[in-house]
């Protein structure tokens, strides 16, 4: 085996082998409706997608990482729904859903989770006052869900946050706190206070971002008010390890606009990358991993081609080696393998696509000469690792970025592996989950 410590080109190259492919939805996707679908995963790395049917009704389906099936049945509410729907899972892998019911007065919200193989409605059914457009929902950290929503107040729209108690579903500060807006999104902070942003047009803003925090009192401006050039929608919310907050939203402009993504430094907001990122896009959702690297889910609008790029060396990388597909409405979510999942509306269809994102979607680093050393070199039969560091685990993946090896500190017999039984071509060494080394097999 040789060892070359050329990084930089190894990285680049191994990001563009990989491919997106296509997870079969068999049956389910025919049915799936015109809607904003939304995808959820749980510790198991189970997947699960709720949206509206053909025939208006909510369906939601998983994924075991092998079939679809069915969450409860078909159809699972009696009336009809909204278009706009949100599924989140919380630590105890119990799937949350918020929805519209399109026959109640007035349009109210209805939250249901899936336990004890049932479909429960969590506290009542149309919690909501008013009219109620465009759900999103979140949990904190005892997983209490939050629900934000578009609340028809005084005979305008704003912002409203309720959370259901344990008992009953209740306010988070003043009802319609935001004046008006629309195209909301929620996060809530390891302190346990729900972020929300949206698109303003109070106070002159003319469809600016905001974005508000709940310090437990009361709602509070995060940075300036309005800080978006232009008007702005379809806005999304991520938090990263250390606290920080991101958002992501569409920019009014030539060729329909385009994506920006923008990160709270503490006093101001600024962009990630260059504002507009290079590209035109929208209808985004932005992502971040356990690993801190944001991800960004968009439709490209000059070929309305879903794209998905993640920020790494100061720029937007596009994941994969081309556009998915044709397609609106994409959102993502990553399992504990490193697998991207994208869920997104078709032509006329719901499509998911996946992509095995090896390098990019972890801290990668240059490893120093003196860290530890690969022998023979090159080899065909075993390789022995020498370290002045740890090694708790270490994978290999082939350039399609699949996983070919994985082995612990316990499996490891004198630091070697047998290789024997690779075929000959280009590897990556993975180690302890952050560092990088290329393999050639002969």
């Amino acid at each position: 085996m040789k060892i070359k410590l050329v990084f930089i080109c190894f990285l680049y190259t191994f990001n563009l082998l990989a491919q997106w492919q296509t997870v079969d939805l068999s049956n389910f996707s025919k049915d799936a409706g015109t809607s904003n679908q939304r995808i959820a995963i749980d510790s198991n790395n189970t997947i699960y997608i709720a949206y509206r049917h053909n025939s208006f009704k909510l369906n939601v389906i998983r994924f075991d990482g092998n079939n679809w099936s069915y969450l409860g049945g078909p159809e699972i509410t009696s009336a009809q729904v909204g278009p706009h729907v949100d599924i989140k899972v919380n630590s105890n892998n119990i799937p949350y859903v918020v929805y519209k019911d399109n026959n109640t007065p007035n349009q109210k919200l209805s939250v249901i989770r899936y336990i004890s193989n049932t479909w429960e409605t969590v506290g009542s059914s149309f919690f909501t006052s008013g009219i109620a457009n465009s759900p999103k929902i979140a949990f904190d950290n005892n997983d209490v869900p939050y629900v934000v929503f578009e609340d028809f107040v005084e005979d305008r729209t704003r912002l409203s946050v309720m959370k259901f108690n344990g008992t009953a579903w209740e306010l988070v500060g003043d009802r319609g706190f935001s004046n008006n807006a629309a195209y909301t999104s929620i996060v809530i902070d390891k302190n346990n206070h729900p972020i929300v942003a949206f698109a303003s047009t109070a106070n002159g803003n003319a469809g600016k971002t905001s974005v508000m925090k709940f310090n437990g009192t009361t709602w509070e401006f995060v940075g300036e008010e309005g800080f978006a050039t232009g008007f702005s929608r379809n806005h999304s919310l991520s938090i990263d390890s250390k606290g920080t907050i991101y958002v992501a939203y569409h920019a009014s402009g030539t060729n329909g606009g385009s994506s920006n993504v923008l990160k709270f430094n503490g006093t101001t907001w600024e962009h990630l990358g260059t504002p507009g990122m290079g590209f035109f896009a929208t209808e985004q959702e932005l992502f971040i991993d356990i690993n801190d690297i944001v991800y960004l889910s968009c439709t490209e609008t000059t070929k309305n081609e879903i794209q998905v790029r993640n920020y790494h060396n100061s720029s937007w990388n596009l994941v994969g080696n081309s556009s998915l597909a044709i397609g609106n409405f994409s959102n993502l979510v990553k399992d504990t393998n490193n697998n991207l999942f994208v869920a997104y509306s078709g032509t006329s269809t719901l499509d998911v696509k996946k992509i095995t994102n090896v390098v990019l979607s972890t801290n990668t680093k240059e490893i120093n000469k003196n860290e530890f050393s690969i022998f023979p070199n090159p080899a065909s039969n075993f390789i022995t690792i020498s370290s002045n560091i740890t090694i708790k685990n270490i994978e290999i993946f082939s350039t399609l970025g699949k996983r070919v090896l994985q082995v612990t500190s316990r499996e490891l017999n004198d630091n070697t592996i047998d290789i024997s039984n690779f075929t000959s071509g280009i590897y990556l060494l993975k180690i302890n989950n952050k560092q990088f080394k290329k393999l050639i097999i002969n």
